[in-house]
C-alpha cells in the first residue's frame, strides 16, 4: 500500500511523510532538505537506470502516476525499507542523518559546500516543524 503523504508545500510532505513512517525530526528534516535541495519542482530527486524502473514498478503496481511528486516521495520511504536505513531513521543529529541519506540512500559524497548548505537548511527546517532552537 502506498505511503499517504500530507502536506501543503514538498517539503511539509516529505517532512511529515518521514515522521509519520517513524523517521527522527532530524532525520526527516535531512531528508526534505536534500530533496528540497536535489531537485526543481515535480522533478524531486531524478531517477535513472534500475532504481527508475523500480520506481515505475511501483507507480504501476499502486495505480500511481510517475510525474506526481506526491507518487515519488511515497516511493522514495517505500524504497527506503531496501535499505539499512537504521541510522538514518534514528539519526538524533542533523549532520548524521545528511550524511547518512546522501551517502547510504543516493549513494552521493558530498563536498564541504553542499553538506554545510544541507545543514543549514535542515536545521532551518527542525526548527520549523519541531520548534527547537
Amino acid at each position: 500500500m502506498a505511503t499517504q503523504v500530507i502536506g501543503t508545500s514538498i517539503t511539509d510532505k516529505i517532512f511529515n511523510t518521514a515522521v509519520f513512517r517513524g523517521y527522527s525530526p532530524e532525520s526527516a528534516a535531512a531528508i526534505a532538505a536534500t530533496i528540497s535541495l536535489e531537485g526543481a519542482g515535480a522533478e524531486l530527486i531524478s531517477f535513472r537506470g534500475e532504481r527508475y524502473k523500480r520506481y515505475s514498478q511501483y507507480c504501476e503496481k499502486n495505480n500511481l502516476n510517475v510525474l506526481n511528486p506526491d507518487s515519488k516521495i511515497a516511493y522514495i520511504f517505500d524504497d527506503l525499507t531496501n535499505y539499512n536505513a537504521s541510522k538514518m531513521k534514528y539519526s538524533r543529529t542533523v549532520d548524521e542523518a545528511i550524511t547518512s541519506f546522501n551517502e547510504g540512500y543516493l549513494g552521493k559524497t558530498l563536498n564541504t559546500t553542499e553538506f554545510l548548505t544541507l545543514a543549514i537548511l535542515a536545521n532551518d527546517l527542525n526548527k520549523i516543524f519541531v520548534g527547537t532552537e
